[in-house]
C-alpha cells in the first residue's frame, strides 16, 4: 500500500457556525474505495478536530466517510485549516495521508442556533 487519495476534495469551504457532515470518498493507491470492509479504522482529522470511525465519530454511507462538525465545532475554525486521514487496514497496516486544506469564511453572528 503506498498512500490513500481523497477523490471529490476540490477547494472545500466551511463557514463558521455551519453545521453539517463532510463526506469524504476515500480510495487506497490504486482508486479502490476504502470502506469498512477493508478497514478497521479510519480517523480524519480537520485542524484540531480529530474523529474516528471505531468511536462512532464519522460513518460510512453510500461509498462516503461523513465527518460530522457541529456548530460549536465550526466556530472554533480560523483560517484555511490541513486536512489529514489515516487508515488502518485489516492486516494492521497503517497509512496517513494529507488531503490539502480546507477554507473557513468568518461569520459576522457569533451565535449558536
Amino acid at each position: 500500500m503506498e498512500n490513500c487519495n481523497c477523490n471529490d476534495f476540490d477547494n472545500p469551504s466551511i463557514m463558521q457556525g455551519d453545521q453539517y457532515g463532510i463526506p469524504f470518498n476515500i480510495t487506497d493507491g490504486e482508486d479502490i474505495a476504502i470502506t469498512p470492509e477493508t478497514a478497521s479504522d479510519i480517523e480524519i482529522a480537520i485542524g484540531q478536530i480529530v474523529k474516528r470511525y471505531s468511536t462512532g465519530e464519522i460513518e460510512f454511507n453510500n461509498d462516503y466517510w461523513i465527518f460530522p462538525l457541529t456548530q460549536s465545532e465550526t466556530f472554533m475554525l480560523q483560517y484555511p485549516q490541513d486536512v489529514q486521514v489515516r487508515v488502518k487496514f485489516l492486516n494492521g497496516e497503517i497509512i496517513g495521508e494529507r488531503f490539502g486544506k480546507i477554507d473557513i469564511t468568518e461569520s459576522k453572528s457569533k451565535e449558536v442556533l
